[in-house]
C-alpha cells in the first residue's frame, strides 16, 4: 500500500529501493551489509499545497528473538527544505541586484557548452557600463548601487 501511495512522488530508483523492504527475507541480507535505514524525501499534497516530507525506514533486529523488523517514520521537513532552497538561491544571486552571481553564471555557461549539440545553443553578451567608476567617485557608492540596480532591472525585464 505504501508503494502505491508513493509511486507518483518518488523517482524510479527510490521506488526500487523501497521495494526491497517488501520482503522480510531480504532484511537479513540488508542487515548483514549494514543497511539499517533508508531515507526518501518527496513532496506530497497537504491541503492545497505540496509539502516536503521525509520518510525514513529503520531496519533492526530484536535482541531476544533475533527477529528483524522495520520502523517507518514520516516527518514534515517543509520548513527546513524551504529554508535550504532559499539559502541555495541566495548563494546563487548577487545581494544588491538579485541577478545570478559569477559562480552561477559560470555553472550555467559550462552546462550550456557541455550540453550543446552541433548547432548554436544561445547568445553570450558582455556589457560594460561606461564611466561607472566616475558615478561612484563623483556621486558616491549609493548612487553607483542605484545605477547597477537600474541596469540589472532593465536587463531582467528585457530578457
Amino acid at each position: 500500500m505504501l508503494e502505491q501511495q508513493l509511486a507518483s512522488m518518488l523517482s524510479e530508483a527510490d521506488l526500487e529501493r523501497l521495494r526491497r523492504y517488501r520482503h522480510p527475507a531480504v532484511w537479513n541480507e540488508m542487515l548483514a551489509r549494514g543497511e539499517t535505514s533508508s531515507r526518501f524525501c518527496y513532496r506530497r499534497p497537504v491541503g492545497e499545497t505540496l509539502h516536503w516530507v521525509e520518510l525514513t525506514i529503520y531496519l533492526f533486529r530484536e535482541d531476544t528473538t533475533r527477529n528483524a523488523y522495520t520502523l517507518i517514520y514520516l516527518k514534515d521537513i517543509n520548513a527546513e527544505k524551504e529554508r535550504e532552497d532559499a539559502q541555495a538561491e541566495a548563494a546563487r544571486r548577487d545581494p544588491l541586484t538579485h541577478i545570478y552571481n559569477r559562480a552561477a553564471f559560470e555553472r550555467v555557461v559550462s552546462n550550456s557548452i557541455l550540453g550543446s549539440g552541433e548547432g548554436p545553443c544561445g547568445v553570450l553578451m558582455l556589457l560594460d557600463i561606461d564611466d561607472f567608476k566616475r558615478i561612484n567617485d563623483q556621486h558616491g557608492h549609493l548612487e553607483g548601487d542605484k545605477a547597477l540596480k537600474m541596469v540589472a532591472q532593465t536587463l531582467l525585464s528585457t530578457f
